[in-house]
C-alpha cells in the first residue's frame, strides 16, 4: 500500500513540475513610457549654460521616453535583451527678447540590458535591471541638422509587475528610459 502511494504521489509530483515548465514563459514583449529621462536633464543643464550668454529658451516640451524592450529569461531569475527607445525636447530660442528660432532635439537610443527578479508569488513579480548603450542624437536648430552619439545606461533598483502572460508594470531608476516608467509587459 505504501509503495503504491509513494508511486501516485512522485506520478503527480512529476505531472506538476512538468506543467509548471510549460507555463514557464521565457519571452517578454514590453511597452513602455518613461518620464524625465536623463536627456531632459542635459538639456535643462544646457539652457542653464546658455542662459549665462543670453540666449534662452521658451516653450519647452519634451515627449518623454517612448521604448520597447525585448527581454529573453534564461532562467527565472535572470534574462538579457534590449531596449529601443525614442525621446525628444522642442524649444523657441531667444536672444533677448527677440525670436532667434526653434530647436528640436531627437533621441534615438538602444541599450542592452539584464533583468534580475528577486521575488515570485503567483502574479507578482519584483526585479531590477541595468542596460548600457548609445544615443543618437539629432539636434535641428531652423532646418540645420546635427547628429552626435554619446554613452547611454539605465539602471532601475526597484520594478514590480502584475500579472502572467499580461502584467503590467512599474520601474523606478535614472537613465535614458526615465526616471519613473510603467507599461505592459506580454510574456510568450
Amino acid at each position: 500500500m505504501n509503495k503504491k502511494t509513494l508511486l501516485v504521489s512522485l506520478l503527480l509530483l512529476s505531472t506538476g513540475v512538468i506543467t509548471a515548465q510549460k507555463e514557464f514563459k521565457r519571452n517578454e514583449l514590453s511597452f513602455v513610457y518613461g518620464y524625465h529621462p536623463t536627456s531632459d536633464w542635459i538639456d535643462l543643464f544646457s539652457d542653464g549654460i546658455s542662459s549665462i550668454v543670453g540666449m534662452n529658451t521658451k516653450n519647452n516640451k519634451s515627449l518623454g521616453a517612448v521604448s520597447v524592450m525585448y527581454n529573453y529569461r534564461i532562467n527565472r531569475i535572470f534574462g538579457i535583451g534590449a531596449a529601443v527607445s525614442y525621446s525628444n525636447h522642442n524649444k523657441d530660442l531667444f536672444i533677448g527678447d527677440e525670436e532667434a528660432g526653434k530647436r528640436k532635439l531627437d533621441y534615438f537610443t538602444v541599450l542592452p540590458r539584464v533583468k534580475a527578479e528577486w521575488f515570485h508569488s503567483d502574479v507578482v513579480t519584483m526585479y531590477s535591471s541595468v542596460a548600457i548603450g548609445a544615443t543618437l542624437t539629432v539636434d535641428d536648430i531652423d532646418g540645420d541638422k546635427d547628429e552626435s552619439t554619446r554613452i547611454a545606461w539605465q539602471f532601475s533598483p526597484f520594478g514590480i509587475e502584475i500579472g502572467r502572460k499580461v502584467a503590467g508594470f512599474a520601474e523606478v531608476g535614472i537613465g535614458q528610459l526615465g526616471i519613473a516608467m510603467a507599461g505592459l509587459r506580454f510574456r510568450f
